[in-house]
């Protein structure tokens, strides 16, 4: 697939089975993570390209773009970020000399305080199929695990 075509504000469907798809935005590309939001959202029908887009948040996932090159997802249209999105502002970032706060793309912002280790989530991209599990455990016969908690959208 074309990178090119892939931009922020791309939505994709996520197979949840042999009929239904979910429906997904990418919202942020970056060096050391991509940024996609999942819609409250599931279907065996192709959809008006807003609807999908009017439902509510579920879940952000820093993930990579692996399954949208390789078209495991398919591509279904461009639309702007909800209004309602915030992508987070600080996160925790491995360094060979410990832990440091950065932005999303690994910008250094500070040091971490004790505080910071127990309130800001680790920057580190989640396999895409972490996304289509939960997409199954949401909308499907998929089993939900615990890690899925802290991927709900808030």
């Amino acid at each position: 697939m074309n990178q090119n075509k892939i931009k922020i504000g791309t939505i994709f469907t996520i197979p949840v089975d042999d009929k239904k798809k979910a429906y997904g935005q990418l919202v942020h590309r970056g060096t050391l993570v991509d940024t996609i939001i999942l819609f409250n959202y599931c279907s065996e029908n192709v959809p008006d390209l807003m609807e999908p887009i009017e439902q509510e948040i579920l879940f952000c996932i820093n993930t990579t773009d692996e399954y949208l090159l390789s078209r495991r997802w398919s591509l279904f249209g461009k639309a702007n970020i909800p209004e309602n999105f915030e992508l987070g502002a600080n996160y925790l970032l491995e360094k060979p000399d410990g832990l440091v706060v950065t932005d999303i793309d690994g910008n250094f912002i500070r040091k971490t305080s004790e505080k910071d280790i127990t309130i800001l989530p680790k920057i580190e991209p989640l396999p895409p199929s972490i996304v289509e599990e939960v997409a199954k455990a949401e909308f499907g016969d998929g089993k939900w695990e615990d890690i899925f908690n802290d991927l709900i959208y808030k």
